[in-house]
């Protein structure tokens, strides 16, 4: 007698257990009533009815946990009707479902039916896996129903390993746990029953045949008053002990009773048991005739349970393959994905640092250059000096033409009087966002239309005046002319008391620039000695530092400081700011 294959519906009797909880939880409310109600009693009389009622109860299933549920039930009565392929597909559903939803007792329940599943065809290394999966993640318990099945299934796993001795130990446990559950939880004849039968199948594979008997004796009496095909193994067993210790008559009524429960049945494992005993049986008693009938109805059985085991097999590889196609094809995207975001990193990064030094360089060149300009500056203004005063005494001692210009700056002194504050309203002014900017425009659009023919009688300009205009500006510079909004051409023209072309050209060749570049360039070095000379200006917001460089807004300030420097005023702050800290 193989041992798998008495032991194998005993492993069925352990799948529904793993699928199904105990009888009083089910029936806590009427989804579970309808579940135990189609796997016991519509399942004992037609399983193809309870198939098509587990599927009425699917749809109408509202929860994760409901449809867990339907699908472990679906794969119990996929198994009961002999389809194993079907019953491992639910049973992978419900454990998907499961561990997606987080549902621990029916991720530990499928893992446990799947791993009673493989045994049951003999794919030992999988059935271990399914074990090792319910052992690794279960909250040990004294209350454990769970661990009460994990001690059975361990045992028959031992069976079929050959290795009795083990299958003894953990049976004795698993009894050992039922009688800690007897009064604690409402336990089934069955949980008892099947910790006997597995018990006397490890006697009997070790020869010992009082115990094995005793112990099946006690398996049938706790079956006593319920059906089940477990029954038909448990006669079955009892007749291949009758056989080993010569009790013929007995074994043939034990047989008898086992081909009863066969009948109707689609479990290849009791057919095949059965067919195996009763050719034991007429072997034993001289009965060549029957022995050889039964012995190939057992060939037969076995090469049908071999090629369904086959078929499962191929199945199980090609959902292994099409698995790890897809995590071929997921780690393959995977690995674009992050290969792309590597580059992208990557070459943000050097970006940055691109971006940074470039940033820098620009900072310490516009640094150097206004270094620069103050040295210009200071020698400019000692020059500017110098030759007014030669200009003058030239003037005075060659006794020239008076220049009205020269004599108006000359008695003006403007640098001397306060920077007159004008304000010029406009009444379009009231809508717009940047109204310093527009006042520029407006003053020096009407300065331009009032003196445009001025400008055109205008003598060439002289030495001296060219002297006493630029001597005038660095005054102004002096002075922070620069930081009024309203500055214009004209103001300043007017202040010097020149024409505007004269100042103009003063500007362009003194200063090289015009006059509103001239003006935005003070405004922005003015700033930035601020913050190099002042840590608490680098505190200060954009828009406070805009105004008090005169620009009319945040925006404004900002386009101006780029073009200028070239870079934003932020970047030119940070590169202060770590300047200050060495």
């Amino acid at each position: 007698m193989k041992v798998v294959n008495r032991a194998v519906f005993g492993l069925l009797i352990i799948c529904i257990h793993f699928a199904l909880p105990p009888k009083a939880v089910a029936q806590s409310n009427a989804f579970d009533s309808a579940r135990l109600f189609i796997s016991s009693e519509v399942a004992a009389r037609d399983v193809n009815k309870a198939i098509a009622l587990s599927d009425s109860l699917l749809d109408a299933a509202q929860t994760d946990l409901e449809r867990a549920k339907c699908f472990m039930l679906r794969a119990t009565l996929e198994d009961r009707r002999g389809n194993k392929e079907l019953a491992i597909k639910y049973a992978l559903d419900c454990e998907k479902l499961s561990k997606k939803a987080g549902l621990y007792e029916q991720q530990l329940r499928s893992a446990g039916f799947l791993s009673n599943l493989f045994l049951n065809i003999g794919l030992i290394s999988e059935a271990r896996k399914y074990l090792n999966i319910v052992e690794v993640n279960h909250k040990k318990s004294p209350d454990s129903i769970i661990q009460l099945l994990l001690y059975q299934q361990k045992a028959f796993l031992a069976l079929g390993s050959k290795d009795y001795e083990l299958a003894k130990e953990e049976i004795t446990k698993a009894q050992q746990q039922f009688e800690l559950l007897r009064h604690k939880k409402k336990l089934t004849p069955i949980d008892e029953s099947l910790n006997y039968w597995i018990a006397g199948l490890a006697h009997y594979n070790t020869k010992n045949y009082v115990a094995a008997g005793l112990n099946l004796k006690k398996a049938k009496e706790c079956l006593r008053n319920r059906q089940s095909e477990l029954k038909g193994f448990i006669f079955q067993a009892q007749a291949a002990v009758d056989i080993a210790t010569g009790r013929y008559v007995k074994a043939r009524k034990e047989l008898d009773t086992a081909l009863i429960y066969l009948e109707g049945s689609n479990n290849f494992v009791l057919r095949i048991d059965i067919y195996e005993t009763l050719c034991l049986y007429y072997e034993a008693i001289g009965d060549n005739k029957n022995a050889l009938t039964y012995q190939k109805l057992y060939t037969t059985a076995r090469e049908q349970f071999v090629q369904k085991g086959n078929a499962i097999t191929n199945m199980l590889i090609n959902q292994y393959n099409t698995d790890l196609s897809r995590k071929n094809k997921r780690a393959t995207t995977l690995y674009w994905i992050s290969g792309t975001l590597v580059v992208l990193t990557a070459a943000i990064f050097c970006y940055n640092l691109h971006y940074r030094r470039r940033q820098r360089k620009l900072y310490l060149d516009y640094i150097q250059k206004l270094n620069h300009s103050t040295v210009r500056l200071i020698a400019t203004q000692q020059a500017a000096n110098t030759e007014t005063d030669e200009s003058a005494e030239a003037y005075e001692d060659n006794k020239l033409d008076e220049d009205p210009e020269v004599n108006d700056m000359a008695a003006g002194s403007p640098w001397e009087d306060e920077w007159e504050e004008k304000q010029v309203t406009d009444p379009a002014d009231e809508s717009n966002d940047e109204p310093g900017e527009q006042l520029l425009n407006t003053l020096d659009t009407l300065d331009a239309n009032n003196i445009a023919a001025h400008n055109q009688k205008a003598p060439a300009m002289s030495l001296q005046m060219e002297a006493l205009i630029l001597k005038g500006l660095l005054k102004l510079e002096e002075r922070k002319f620069f930081l009024k909004q309203e500055v214009t051409l004209a103001l300043v023209a007017s202040k010097l008391k020149a024409n505007t072309r004269y100042v103009s050209l003063v500007i362009n060749k003194h200063k090289k620039k015009d006059f509103k570049n001239y003006i935005n360039e003070l405004r922005i070095n003015y700033i930035i000695l601020q913050l190099k000379n002042n840590p608490e200006y680098l505190d200060y917001k954009i828009a406070y530092l805009a105004n008090e460089a005169g620009f009319p807004s945040h925006s404004k300030f900002a386009t101006v400081f780029k073009s200028i420097t070239g870079m934003p005023p932020s970047s030119f702050i940070e590169n202060i700011r770590k300047d200050s800290k060495r």
